[in-house]
């Protein structure tokens, strides 16, 4: 019962992702994505979010976006064919909003 409670599925078909996890570690699920693509992911913090998402057919930036505000991706441009390929994803450590009057 626990291995279904904790789940952690990844999958990409033709630049779209699906992601399952249920109770993961943010960065269990952020190394899952960057291996799927082939790219390093990089640790600037310990991080101990738990995520818990079901999210079908979303791009790498609706993913990242999604995940957590304190993610980093990197990508690349081809001009000539406008194809965008990820280069590096990183999580970032979380700044801190001060509001100054």
């Amino acid at each position: 019962k626990d291995e279904q409670e904790s789940s952690l599925s990844v999958k990409l078909e033709r630049n779209q992702f699906s992601v399952l996890a249920k109770k993961q570690p943010l960065t269990a699920v952020l190394y899952e994505i960057a291996s799927k693509v082939d790219i390093p992911f990089e640790m600037k913090y310990d991080s101990s979010e738990i995520v818990n998402i079901d999210l079908k057919n979303a791009t790498m930036e609706q993913l990242v976006r999604t995940l957590s505000p304190n993610i980093r991706l990197y990508q690349r441009t081809d001009l000539q064919t406008y194809e965008t390929r990820p280069l590096r994803l990183v999580l970032a450590q979380p700044t801190s909003q001060t509001i100054k009057m």
